[in-house]
């Protein structure tokens, strides 16, 4: 049946669901969003590309139609278990952020698909690409983790979040759809001075709540940051005194962290 021209048209996550918060400006967005693509084009020096500009080409295609389980299938397909698959992955991630960059830049694509396609993005090279990385954290950086939880598909807030904690000189740890205990395990080990988390108002509350305890209880205090739109909601659940801070944009993320530092 179709919608009634008195129907309100549904919003993109772009528009629900940006900054770590609420909506920055437009001019903002766009910036942070390229340099989240600069940062995973740039991030190999040098990456073996084990692909095709057509192969390119249909996995931006995959990406920006929110296909991840395609996606996921084509660059396994095409990397296999060989030797060094990691660096492999890496390079088509690489070649499809510049080629998602270019699309963008010839107007091929909107911001909101490009900003869909920076989401995929990200979790695609969370399930295929380096994944075991060391945990190494450097003493002269601020260190930041921010992470989601599986079925926490409001995810675009929280990578513009962590690339603007990097260009601000943190150093930062994402993590996308990791179970609690993996998301804790890492705080255990990197102890950083920040944990950044997402609550849309579609996500259940019990396993946000229970990660939130979780990271309480370890033998250290580091300030959690709670960002999305159903933040507030969540905050509002928790025990009186919970080191939690609700923030609804990316300025107030930081200045909050500078305040707890």
């Amino acid at each position: 049946m179709p919608a009634s021209d008195d129907a309100e048209p549904r919003k993109t996550e772009t528009e629900t669901e940006t900054g770590i918060g609420a909506s920055p400006s437009e001019d903002t967005l766009m910036t942070v969003v390229k340099l989240a693509l600069e940062n995973v084009a740039t991030r190999v020096a040098r990456p073996e590309v084990p692909a095709s500009e057509d192969f390119i080409e249909s996995l931006c295609t995959l990406l920006v139609a929110r296909d991840i389980e395609a996606s996921e299938a084509m660059v396994r397909s095409r990397i296999g278990q060989r030797q060094g698959y990691a660096d492999l992955a890496d390079g088509i991630f690489a070649a499809c952020a510049r080629r998602l960059g270019t699309r963008w830049e010839e107007d091929r694509l909107s911001f909101a698909d490009v900003a869909i396609a920076v989401t995929e993005l990200h979790r695609l090279h969370q399930r295929v690409g380096r994944r075991y990385v060391p945990l190494i954290r450097k003493a002269d950086e601020s260190h930041a983790v921010f992470a989601t939880l599986p079925r926490q598909t409001h995810t675009f807030g929280i990578i513009l979040a962590a690339e603007a904690f990097r260009q601000a000189g943190w150093q930062v740890d994402l993590q996308l759809e990791m179970l609690p205990k993996e998301i804790v395990d890492r705080i255990r080990r990197l102890r950083p001075d920040a944990v950044g988390l997402t609550a849309s108002k579609f996500d259940p509350v019990q396993p946000l709540r229970l990660l939130i305890g979780q990271i309480q209880k370890l033998p250290f205090n580091v300030p959690i940051l709670l960002g999305g739109a159903g933040a507030a909601d969540l905050h509002g659940t928790l025990q009186p005194g919970t080191p939690v801070q609700v923030v609804h944009d990316i300025d107030s993320a930081l200045r909050a962290v500078q305040t707890a530092g």
